[in-house]
């Protein structure tokens, strides 16, 4: 009988950590929403969003990561204003943004079962699974913006995607470099 407590607690206890560490993302998700560097010549603002979603699919894995950003999107969505700009609703999705936020959940969970699967874990290794996660955001965000706004392919590139080249691959080395100091060196 004992045997069976203790399974119950440790179990109980993992789906504690994980729904902690689930809330811990999207308060950190929110936060980094509100730093944000707007461009001049495009609607689509730089923010420490993308961080985030490569920490969340790394250090929560591929579906809680996931959850977390589903999470935030619902926060959000129901009116807690959580987005860029204290933005908040379901009318947000529509905006330029909108296609970013749901690239965010699936870049979460590719870059987590990415990770799970690596060999080495080195700073590389792990820069690179992140990196993976760069396409995904920017092709539903260019998806969104060619659908609701009609942007062409030459705008989403030029106004929608290599502007943030730049920034998030900083970022992911941010992101691994941080990883790396949690989760100890490994070669």
């Amino acid at each position: 009988m004992r045997q069976k407590e203790a399974a119950c607690v440790s179990i109980r206890n993992y789906f504690i950590t994980k729904f902690l560490s689930m809330i811990a993302f999207v308060v950190f998700l929110s936060i980094s929403a509100l730093i944000r560097i707007p461009l001049p010549f495009t609607p689509v603002p730089v923010t420490m969003q993308t961080m985030v979603v490569f920490l969340s699919g790394v250090l929560l894995g591929p579906v809680v990561g996931m959850a977390a950003i589903l999470s935030y999107m619902t926060l959000g969505f129901t009116g807690v204003p959580l987005f860029t700009n204290a933005g908040s609703g379901w009318l947000y999705f529509f905006g330029p943004t909108g296609g970013y936020l749901i690239g965010f959940m699936l870049a979460s969970g590719l870059i987590g079962f990415l990770y799970r699967r690596l060999k080495s874990k080195n700073i590389f290794s792990l820069s690179i699974v992140m990196m993976a996660g760069i396409p995904v955001i920017y092709f539903f965000g260019g998806l969104w913006l060619s659908l609701g706004y009609h942007w062409t392919v030459k705008e989403i590139l030029t106004l929608g995607a290599l502007p943030f080249v730049g920034p998030d691959v900083i970022k992911v080395f941010c992101a691994a470099t941080i990883v790396q100091g949690l989760c100890g060196r490994k070669k």
